[in-house]
């Protein structure tokens, strides 16, 4: 099968599938983008993006159904990356490549990036003459001008390195107390539909 060809076969897990695979249209890659979309949902509420008391009314919220949207405790481009997944015309749903330069990937990935330089640069900056100490000493006499700049700049690259730690973590705090939050109401709501079911 040719990178356009649209496969046409009925198989999946219904919560998963697509519009246009439910509705018998043909398929391509952005049949497992809608996928994806639905795993994603399903990670951040733990539950279905689209259900019904049968396989019939699932397909028809699938087809017909408004697109779900994330609690407000998860981030507004979080969500819009997922609703952009879980649009229902094909054509306009977002692609992998544009998916992975969404917002919200890009200060993911950013964010990593900035806590493993964090990590692997760490030995090497206790390791470091700071340029206040040289001043003390009269080393930095010695210095020829491309070193003194050279601190300079390892110095300015150090303070800036430690403002975007700070805020990683403040980001990263916030998150987690959100997380928190949305499972501790999650569990509570189980708790109250057990409680009504016994």
């Amino acid at each position: 099968m040719g990178s356009c060809d649209l496969a046409t076969t009925f198989t999946g897990t219904p919560y998963y599938m697509s519009p246009e695979a439910l509705s018998h249209r043909g398929y391509d890659s952005k049949s497992d983008i809608w996928s994806l979309g639905c795993i994603l949902y399903e990670m951040c509420c733990l539950a279905h993006a689209f259900e019904g008391q049968n396989f019939l009314a699932v397909v028809t919220m699938i087809v017909e159904g408004p697109t779900p949207s994330l609690p407000e405790t998860y981030s507004r481009h979080l969500n819009s990356l997922m609703q952009s997944m879980l649009e229902k015309d094909s054509s306009r749903r977002i692609s992998a490549a544009d998916a992975l330069r969404s917002r919200f990937i890009e200060e993911s990935l950013q964010v990593r990036r900035l806590i493993s330089v964090n990590v692997v640069l760490e030995p090497h900056r206790q390791k470091k003459v700071h340029l206040e100490t040289l001043r003390e000493r009269s080393e930095v006499q010695k210095m020829s001008p491309r070193e003194r700049m050279r601190l300079r700049k390892l110095q300015a690259a150090d303070e800036k390195a430690r403002k975007l730690k700070q805020i990683v973590e403040e980001k990263y705090q916030e998150n987690h107390l959100r997380m928190q939050e949305y499972k501790s109401k999650n569990f509570q709501k189980v708790s109250v539909d057990v409680l009504k079911v016994c």
